[in-house]
C-alpha cells in the first residue's frame, strides 16, 4: 500500500479546517463562562455598542444614573410649570436657592412654593423684587374699623380704640380715612389702650364744632 502523499495530506488539512475550524471556534466563543474571564480584562472597546440593558448594570450603578448629581439641574434644563409643590421638600428653598437664581417663574408651577417649603430666613431682600411690596406686606395687623366719632369741638380730639387679634409691642400704627371724611379733620394712630389694641384720634382745626359721623377706617400696624 502507497503512503499518500505530501500534497494530499495538506489538502485533507486545509479542508477539515474550511469545514470544521469556523464552527469549532464558535462553539468554543459561546461556551467561555464568565469565570474563566480575567478581572477587569473586558474593557469597553470590547463591548458591541448598544448592546448592553438596564438589567446589565448593579443597582447601584442604576441609582446612580438615576439621581442628577448636586446643582445639575438648571433652570435651562426646567420646562416650563415642571416644579410643583409635591417635588420640594419641606424647607428645601433656602436663601442660597433663591439668590443664586436657578428657579425662575417659568419653570415653578403658580402656588408650588408655599410657606411650608421656605425654611426660616429664606427670603431675604435679594430675592425681592424692588417695588414688589406693599404696606398690607409689611403689616402683622390689618383691617377696616367702622368708627363713629360724636361732635368734636373746635381745638379739640376724639380718640377710639381698635381691638387687635395679639399683642403688638415694638410698633407703629397707621391709619387711613375714607375719601368722605372732613380734609380739615386729620386722623392719626397710636398704640394701646393696652397691648392689644390702637387708638384712632380725630382731632378738629377748624373754628365750628364738627361731627363727622360713623365711617370706616383703615389700619395698618407695623412691628419692628
Amino acid at each position: 500500500m502507497r503512503r499518500p502523499s505530501a500534497a494530499l495530506v495538506l489538502s485533507s488539512a486545509a479542508l477539515f479546517v474550511a469545514l470544521g475550524g469556523p464552527a469549532a471556534a464558535q462553539q468554543a466563543a459561546e461556551e467561555i463562562p464568565g469565570a474563566r474571564l480575567v478581572a477587569n480584562s473586558v474593557t469597553g472597546s470590547k463591548i458591541r455598542d448598544g448592546s448592553l440593558a438596564a438589567k446589565d448594570l448593579s443597582s447601584r450603578s442604576r441609582r446612580a444614573l438615576k439621581t442628577p448629581g448636586n446643582r445639575s439641574v438648571t433652570a435651562a434644563k426646567l420646562r416650563p410649570n415642571a416644579v410643583r409643590s409635591a417635588a420640594i421638600a419641606r424647607g428645601a428653598v433656602r436663601p442660597a436657592e433663591l439668590a443664586a437664581g436657578a428657579v425662575r417663574a417659568p419653570a415653578v408651577g403658580a402656588g408650588a412654593i408655599g410657606a411650608s417649603k421656605l425654611a426660616a430666613g429664606a427670603v431675604g431682600s435679594p430675592a425681592v423684587a424692588d417695588g414688589s411690596l406693599r404696606a398690607r406686606d409689611l403689616g402683622r395687623h390689618q383691617g377696616h374699623a367702622q368708627l363713629d366719632f360724636g361732635p368734636i369741638a373746635p381745638g379739640g380730639c376724639q380718640a377710639l380704640p381698635v381691638g387687635l387679634s395679639n399683642a403688638a409691642a415694638d410698633a407703629v400704627a397707621l391709619v387711613s380715612a375714607p375719601a368722605n371724611w372732613p380734609a380739615a379733620i386729620p386722623v392719626t394712630a397710636t398704640l394701646g389702650p393696652g397691648d392689644r389694641s390702637i387708638s384712632v384720634v380725630a382731632c378738629n382745626f377748624t373754628g365750628t364744632p364738627s361731627d363727622p359721623g360713623p365711617v370706616s377706617f383703615r389700619y395698618l400696624v407695623i412691628e419692628f
